[in-house]
């Protein structure tokens, strides 16, 4: 995707989400905020994915800065692309929407991965370094020189993040100084071998730890539905498995593989009759 593309699904507004809609096959939204809306100081648990770079194209300048690179280790180095963290900060930024400007959430859960299982998965370390480093004005090199009001404004929100998390209401699944590849029983499933099916009896703290939730947001992970190219018109329900039912659940994914399920079946037909990228190519 071009920088362009990237920057066209990042607007938001009325006018941006309408002429996103030919690009979205299905679209819940409105059922999950109908069910946000009905918790009273809930706990929404967020299964973190990537915290992999978007491009971000800044052509008429060179700066120094701390950069994402292979997948969140923060290396300083000067190039003429920007790249940052952006699902992951993104994450953070719902989760900071949903405890401080509705009553109905008051505790988040985030679970990290303990190795980089597709390279740019989140780790405790990644989840760490990325409050640290947005405190820190040399993360931003050049670009921190002179206080503007939305480097202000990120600031009293990241700082806000930070307290969230001394008072319990930002909760990582295991201790915030788990090392990569550390002992921590309540992530090790994410990199099993094992499909998410089997949730319950490979993880049952896990899955135990889950049902206590009010809703939980997995991101793109194909092992949600088995890694299974099913038929695209499968329902969500029986692709998930034994999950369906189990705790309330919310998948957000880009098509960037050949698994892909809930999609009504003659919409997936034409689609398959233009090219079959449209399962790959994220658009």
């Amino acid at each position: 995707m071009s920088a362009d593309d990237i920057q066209h699904l990042q607007a938001v507004g009325k006018d941006a989400q309408v002429a996103k809609q030919q690009f979205i096959l299905k679209d819940d939204q409105q059922k999950v905020w109908q069910h946000v809306s009905s918790l009273s100081r809930g706990r929404v648990d967020f299964v973190l994915d990537n915290c992999q770079a978007f491009l971000i194209s800044l052509p008429k300048f060179v700066t120094n800065f701390v950069f994402i690179l292979a997948r969140c280790s923060w290396i300083r180095g000067n190039i003429q692309n920007l790249q940052f963290a952006y699902l992951l900060f993104t994450d953070l930024v719902f989760a900071d929407f949903l405890v401080t400007y509705t009553p109905y959430v008051s505790a988040i859960y985030f679970h990290p991965k303990l190795i980089p299982w597709f390279v740019s998965d989140v780790t405790p370390s990644d989840f760490k370094q990325a409050i640290s480093s947005l405190l820190d004005p040399s993360f931003f090199g050049s670009l921190a020189e002179a206080s503007t009001p939305s480097s202000d404004h990120l600031t009293y929100m990241v700082t806000r993040w930070n307290k969230y998390i001394d008072e319990g209401i930002f909760n990582l699944s295991v201790p915030l100084d788990t090392p990569l590849g550390g002992d921590a029983t309540a992530a090790e499933f994410w990199t099993s071998p094992w499909p998410y099916w089997n949730l319950e009896v490979q993880a049952p703290e896990l899955f135990k730890t889950l049902t206590k939730s009010d809703l939980v947001i997995f991101k793109g992970d194909l092992k949600l539905t088995g890694d299974v190219r099913w038929p695209a018109w499968t329902s969500f329900e029986t692709a998930v498995g034994p999950l369906a039912g189990s705790f309330p659940l919310l998948s957000l994914r880009t098509n960037k593989a050949d698994v892909v399920v809930g999609v009504e079946k003659e919409v997936a037909e034409r689609l398959d009759m233009g090219s079959e990228k449209w399962r790959v190519d994220g658009r």
